[in-house]
């Protein structure tokens, strides 16, 4: 063997032919973006945006009233009526772009797990390997993804710990953040009874586990990437 391909990490020859080793940097670090920005807009950033939008309508409107009345128009009601006149658009496509990324996130978590997937078999070929199929399709049928994606997630989590290892706590919570919130999403038709008061509270309640799920999740996909790249380094140094 060359000086140079003695740096290389090759895993063993197998007859499944496994795809090599890549690392996620990109898909990573943008699910990771994705992530934090879903957790900013289920909490702090709804009502962000509900400040802005509120008082720059309220600041147009009396600035614009004022106009009609015939009122004098200092130059500061005139800065606020065209402040206004910019400031509630961006918002609103800051509201957009928030409620688009839910299901950007989803698929770029899809990419990513793909890229996992293949990197644990790469990096355990003596392990009986994980169907990518298998591991995408456990996410998309109703029920199934309440149980199959978290024993594909869990055998991933364990082949990867180590010994500072969080143990299956953060693992276990952000599963149980995800249940809750897809049986949510489900009880839609069950809801329909519901008062707009009724509705106001589910949605308030939901809304701490919609935050975990992202949070958690972003601890998820972090320390998954994080041992994969250190056990690749360790198999190739």
């Amino acid at each position: 063997m060359s000086d140079g391909e003695a740096g290389a990490y090759a895993p063993p020859a197998s007859p499944l032919a496994r795809p090599p080793y890549r690392e996620p940097g990109a898909l990573t670090l943008g699910l990771r973006t994705l992530l934090m920005l879903d957790a900013f807009m289920i909490w702090p950033g709804m009502y962000v945006l509900g400040w802005v939008l509120a008082g720059a309508a309220g600041a147009t409107a009396a600035a614009m009233q004022a106009q009609v009345d015939g009122g004098p128009h200092s130059p500061a009601d005139v800065a606020m009526m065209w402040a206004g006149f910019v400031i509630v658009p961006v918002a609103f496509v800051v509201s957009v772009v928030a409620l688009a990324s839910w299901p950007v996130t989803a698929v770029v978590w899809c990419f990513w797990t793909v890229r996992i997937v293949q990197n644990h078999n790469a990096l355990h070929p003596n392990d009986p390997p994980i169907g990518v199929f298998a591991a995408i399709g456990g996410w998309l049928v109703p029920v199934v993804n309440l149980v199959v994606p978290f024993g594909l997630m869990r055998r991933l989590w364990r082949r990867a710990a180590d010994e500072h290892g969080w143990g299956d706590w953060v693992l276990t919570f952000w599963w149980l953040c995800w249940v809750v919130v897809w049986l949510w999403g489900a009880s839609g038709p069950l809801t329909d009874s519901w008062t707009e008061e009724e509705l106001a509270l589910g949605s308030l309640a939901i809304r701490p586990f919609r935050f975990g799920l992202a949070v958690l999740a972003y601890f998820v996909v972090e320390h998954l990437t994080r041992r994969q790249e250190a056990h690749a380094a360790g198999a190739s140094g």
